[in-house]
């Protein structure tokens, strides 16, 4: 309520606290990726490489920023000897960031390429790269028969026997692959929440879990591992994306998830899921 009367010149949006006629936003306007509205709040999506561009920001509001790199894909197996899953690739939420008036150029890292044939190593994933803000670590390659896993955001598996490892996850990204700890048994990939399980004797890891967040507006779990494959039992993938060991399916794409090992020349494995930048800011 406005009490008395106003002398003196003409009222404005201002002395009212609203904007009559719409138009004026004390808030966040930003630009780029795919578009979405929680309440009050923007949910701008990347799936594929651009720029996000934040055009006013007369509030000084922050945004939040989820950054997921691609994942790891599996190892090919080579007569029974097993294959390890790949790990996920590296996720980072930041919070608060300022809402600075400027574009930040957006990298999404692919997840790690198939294979194609049998003894084969599991590829890293890609980097994904939020401007200067933050860059993740794409996931690492599970290793094939008789490999050790490859750094990575998360790593991936060690194959076929204890003399191989799994590959070390990067501090604040992810988590170690497992490593094989019986003969023809090879390690899950690693997870953003947890390490790729070892594989015993004859059987696959599981791949470490990913880990939930709610920036959209609704929890989704991101950045799972991939379960490794053994010479009789196969692990399963993490979830938030990742795969069963000798399942032939890719990391599911847009959670960094890393791929499961594989079966052998006759079915390859398959890639890591891509990453994803997810950005969110109250606009309204």
């Amino acid at each position: 309520k406005i009490h008395g009367t106003a002398t003196g010149g003409a009222l404005s949006h201002k002395d009212f606290g609203v904007a009559f006629g719409g138009g004026v936003s004390e808030f966040i306007n930003a630009t780029g990726g795919s578009e979405e509205d929680d309440g009050d709040y923007r949910v701008r999506t990347f799936t594929t490489s651009g720029t996000f561009e934040i055009t006013s920001n007369t509030g000084e509001h922050t945004y939040d920023v989820l950054v997921i790199a691609g994942g790891g894909s599996g190892g090919n197996d080579d007569g029974g000897l097993g294959a390890a899953g790949g790990g996920a690739g590296g996720m980072v939420k930041l919070t608060s960031q300022a809402g600075t008036v400027q574009t930040y150029a957006v990298t999404i890292g692919a997840g790690g390429a198939a294979l194609t044939s049998g003894g084969q190593h599991g590829n890293n994933g890609s980097n994904t790269v939020f401007g200067s803000v933050q860059t993740c670590i794409g996931g690492g390659g599970g290793g094939g028969a008789s490999q050790a896993g490859n750094v990575g955001g998360s790593g991936g598996g060690g194959a076929s026997s204890t003399s191989y490892s799994g590959g070390a996850g990067t501090s604040g990204q992810g988590n170690a692959g497992g490593k094989a700890t019986g003969n023809y048994g090879s390690g899950g990939g690693g997870g953003k929440s947890a390490a790729g399980a070892d594989g015993a004797s004859n059987q696959g890891g599981n791949g470490g879990n990913g880990t939930a967040d709610s920036i959209t507006g609704s929890s989704v779990v991101y950045a799972g591992g991939g379960g490794g494959k053994g010479q009789s039992a196969q692990g399963t993938g993490g979830t938030g994306g990742g795969s069963d060991g000798n399942s032939q399916e890719a990391g599911e794409n847009g959670k960094g998830g890393g791929s499961g090992g594989d079966g052998g020349e006759e079915t390859n494995a398959a890639k890591g899921g891509d990453g994803v930048v997810i950005v969110r800011y109250q606009f309204q």
